[in-house]
């Protein structure tokens, strides 16, 4: 069943405006992505919570990165995350998003 990942992986990708002309550690993003995750769940925007995990959602940042939408530093051993040189304005943001939720 993809169902779940997909869900969580698409919360991750659409709190990616967080990121416009900013960093943030990986610590709050997850935790910012995971507490949209939970609200989804309670208001039944999404269905099923069996993958909503710091582990799944570590992975959708990864293939952010892999996609070159994200890049990923650490500083006194803090990851923080930015968003990749093309994607850092609205609407290259929007665009790949979009690209993204038509699998949906």
């Amino acid at each position: 069943m993809l169902r779940p990942i997909f869900d969580v992986y698409m919360i991750a990708f659409r709190q990616l405006h967080r990121l416009l002309s900013n960093h943030i550690t990986e610590k709050d993003i997850v935790q910012v992505i995971m507490g949209t995750v939970e609200k989804e769940l309670r208001e039944n925007k999404i269905e099923y919570g069996e993958s909503m995990s710091v582990d799944t959602i570590k992975n959708a940042l990864k293939l952010l990165e892999k996609w070159t939408v994200v890049d990923s530093y650490n500083k006194q051993r803090v990851k923080y995350y930015s968003l990749g040189e093309r994607f850092d304005d609205e609407p290259s943001l929007n665009e790949v998003i979009s690209r993204i939720e038509r699998f949906n």
